[in-house]
């Protein structure tokens, strides 16, 4: 018994490369208990699928389709198909071609890419989260239906499946849906999964979306289910310390806005998840800080993203460093941003020569306004997150002389990962492939330069997504403002969960999950009812984060899963 306790403990150390070893009281349990159940099922290609018994199976489709379809609740459809396993050689080209397939369907209007993440998990996958407006107004159901016969068979192509369910009664009919779709292939299989709900329904719905398709929920057929507890005291409010580099050139008039807009949402997402929490902007022409300084106020930060403030409070810092430029609109709403605009097409002593890099790097290196300021609290999740609808000029401001030079910046030796900074980018990306590019979405008919007005010259740009992903950050595409809060949200779900210390010993089947406070059970939600604790699940850090009220520093938390062995 000694020696089987010592090794549990041995087993927590091991593994503890966060602040969690201080939160682990025991490492594994030595007599795991079952978490919440689930039930598996063999799809094709190889694989098997694990989903919670909230979800049930709706229809009995046959050939083409192999795989489940399923409901959870009135408004949340989702399947699992076997696909053409000749569609990608990869798991990012099969999930690629997921997303082209969604993109370029004739019964879409309009489409957004919010985020694409690796899971880390034995079978490679992919999971992307996706916005969409229907050219009519449908429910859940049409739209799991009408994707399933579009490309999600064993064809690969359009197709008529029967034996499809019908509506349930009372489903919510939206022209815009929130769609969560995952793409895993293994040398001999390909399956996406895919779950969706109204966009208004989202909120309430992500739970049960995320317990099927982040990425944790498809093993090989014929594995066995393995039960794991991992046993936690309860901790303080984690920091989350934010730096916002605003692209404020004038053809950012409408994203500006759209951001501002969304703030709201942010800052009661990281209320909601718990994060003491602070904002500084800076701007792509200046590493100057704007006049709210570090903020925890949303009405500051608004401001700090749209103007608004008097001479005497300062104002839009200048590339040259020649002098406060401001907005005379208090209001700082859109049509004042676009009458501010000067004639060549940038805002008031903004720089058409932007990047979000460059002065992000001269604010925290020595000597820069964050690092002579110590703005940046001790202890705390350090992030940055690039606001452009444009290439970033580094090789134009880093002294290297021209605009067609290699690119100086190294992204593997950089202040970034020096100092822990994660870097989040919403910026350009093409929108089938999600890898950056050239805006054609909702606010673009077609691409977007970068600082010289030659898209040719954009091969020396700093690749913002290839920085975010080397800090183990993510992009969204700016092309469509409607889905800006979405990504914050996720950004703020991805901080709180690398700021707190509740990191699994396994890698759950998150359908799995059952997590308890002093013996009572957790709604898996971000929004639990007033008074009450909830939590979420992060695939992509392997954690979990309490959301809604948190409890007492040193509660006793118990995480009760199962993984594929």
């Amino acid at each position: 018994m000694i020696f089987i306790l010592i090794g549990a403990l041995w087993l927590g150390h091991c593994r503890g490369s966060t602040s969690a070893d201080s939160s682990i009281l025991f490492g594994v349990a030595l007599a795991p208990e079952a978490g919440n159940s689930v039930t598996t099922s063999d799809i094709g290609s190889g694989m098997t699928v694990a989903y919670p018994r909230t979800y049930e199976e709706d229809g009995s489709p046959e050939n083409p389709y192999e795989g489940l379809s399923l409901s959870c609740g009135e408004n949340i459809r989702a399947f699992a198909a076997a696909v053409p396993h000749g569609s990608a050689t990869d798991v990012e080209g099969l999930l690629t071609w997921a997303l082209s397939n969604v993109s370029s369907w004739g019964s879409v209007n309009d489409y957004s890419l919010i985020s694409r993440n690796s899971i880390d998990v034995s079978i490679p996958t992919e999971v992307a989260s996706i916005e969409l407006v229907m050219g009519s107004s449908q429910n859940s159901t049409g739209l799991r239906n009408g994707m399933m016969e579009y490309f999600a068979n064993t064809t690969g192509a359009s197709t008529t499946i029967d034996g499809l369910a019908s509506a349930a009664p009372g489903e919510t009919v939206s022209d815009t849906f929130r769609v969560v779709v995952q793409a895993s292939r293994t040398d001999t299989g390909s399956v996406i999964l895919a779950a969706m709900t109204p966009k208004s329904l989202f909120s309430a719905s992500e739970g049960c979306m995320n317990a099927f398709v982040d990425g944790t929920n498809v093993g090989l057929a014929g594995q066995t289910l393995l039960p794991v507890n991992d046993n936690f005291a309860s901790a303080a409010a984690a920091k989350a310390d934010f730096i916002i580099a605003l692209d404020n050139s004038g053809s950012m008039s409408n994203e500006i806005y759209g951001a501002a807009q969304a703030a709201l949402d942010f800052f009661n997402r990281m209320q909601s998840l718990n994060l003491d929490f602070q904002i500084g902007v800076i701007t792509t022409d200046t590493h100057r800080i704007r006049p709210g300084g570090f903020t925890t106020d949303v009405s500051t930060f608004q401001k700090d993203l749209l103007g608004g403030w008097t001479t005497g409070e300062g104002g839009w810092g200048t590339s040259k460093g020649s002098g406060p430029a401001y907005w005379m609109s208090a209001s700082g709403d859109e049509t004042s941003i676009d009458n501010a605009s000067d004639t060549d097409g940038t805002m008031l002593k903004g720089s058409g020569a932007e990047s979000g890099v460059y002065w992000s790097e001269q604010a925290l290196l020595p000597g820069g306004t964050i690092e002579s300021g110590s703005f940046l609290r001790p202890g705390a999740q350090k992030s940055v997150i690039i606001i452009t609808d444009e290439s970033d000029a580094y090789s134009k401001l880093d002294g290297s002389g021209s605009n067609d030079d290699a690119p100086q910046f190294s992204y593997s030796d950089n202040v970034f990962l020096d100092q822990g900074i994660t870097v989040y980018g919403l910026v350009p990306l093409n929108d089938s492939t999600g890898l950056q590019g050239d805006c054609s979405g909702s606010n673009y008919a077609s691409g977007t330069p970068n600082w010289s007005g030659l898209s040719a010259t954009q091969s020396y740009e700093v690749n913002i997504r290839n920085l975010a992903l080397a800090t183990e950050g993510s992009v969204s595409s700016i092309c469509a403002d409607s889905s800006y809060a979405a990504f914050f949200n996720q950004i703020a779900d991805s901080v709180a969960a690398k700021s707190n210390p509740y990191f699994l010993s396994a890698t759950p089947i998150s359908s799995s999950l059952k997590v308890t406070m002093n013996g009572v059970e957790l709604e898996r939600t971000g929004e639990p009812a007033a008074g009450q604790t909830g939590y979420l699940y992060n695939a992509g850090e392997n954690k979990i984060v309490l959301t809604g009220t948190l409890p007492p520093t040193g509660t006793s938390l118990v995480v009760r899963y199962s993984y594929f062995n």
